[in-house]
């Protein structure tokens, strides 16, 4: 079987289909080729950074490198242990709500100076939960009044909430037919089209029961 040689273009008898070079020179040859490839491509890959400590230009190996050389990478963490140390020092003074004296916080929303004092201020806030007045709420589904545990809560009971998933699906499924019917956008179906299609249905739904007592009648 003759081929050609994809190294140095001679003509070759092959005893295999998948062969495609003549000899193993050419093999060496197309190796070395190969691996020079790689490296340029290694070399385009990399990109240009700017050192933050010393402000030089650098060949980048990565696009997470912040320094050109390990004496920049040292003199940076020095810099950042610094500033550390500074804030440390330059902490907040704020005043405790239970005790009312003056301590230095790291924290920024820290409202007592010791664990003693955040646990009385943690029973306060529980007893003020508890001693606050209670809201009455109408249910969304069957309008009646309720002791909600959840600020945003609009339902009584999980039966409500079924009912009112069940009715929710119907809505939607009437407005996509109306939408498709008057050949419009689903959000621009009013609750009009809705109130109108449903009081249709609930008529048919009557005229079927009627024909059904007349039926058995």
């Amino acid at each position: 079987m003759l081929k050609i040689c994809k190294e140095c273009g001679k003509e070759f008898e092959a005893k295999r289909s998948s062969t495609f070079l003549c000899s193993s020179e050419c093999s060496r040859q197309r190796r070395s080729t190969l691996s020079r490839e790689n490296a340029r491509f290694v070399q385009l890959k990399r990109k240009m950074n700017t050192c933050n400590q010393c402000g030089k230009k650098f060949m980048a190996k990565r696009t997470d490198v912040l320094t050109c050389s390990d004496k920049c990478r040292y003199r940076r963490i020095n810099t950042l242990l610094r500033e550390k140390a500074w804030l440390k020092r330059n902490m907040d003074i704020k005043e405790c709500v239970v005790c009312k004296k003056e301590f230095e916080s790291k924290v920024y929303n820290a409202k007592s100076c010791s664990p003693k004092c955040k646990e009385i201020w943690a029973s306060d806030m529980q007893k003020m939960r508890k001693n606050r007045p209670r809201i009455t709420i109408t249910c969304v589904e069957c309008r009646k009044e309720f002791e909600p545990k959840i600020y945003n809560a609009k339902l009584c009971s999980p039966k409500c909430r079924r009912r009112w998933e069940i009715n929710r699906e119907r809505k939607r499924s009437i407005i996509n037919c109306i939408a498709k019917q008057c050949g419009i956008n689903p959000a621009d179906v009013t609750q009009d089209y809705v109130s109108v299609k449903l009081l249709v249905l609930e008529a048919k739904q009557a005229l079927r029961n009627n024909k059904k007592e007349n039926n058995n009648g």
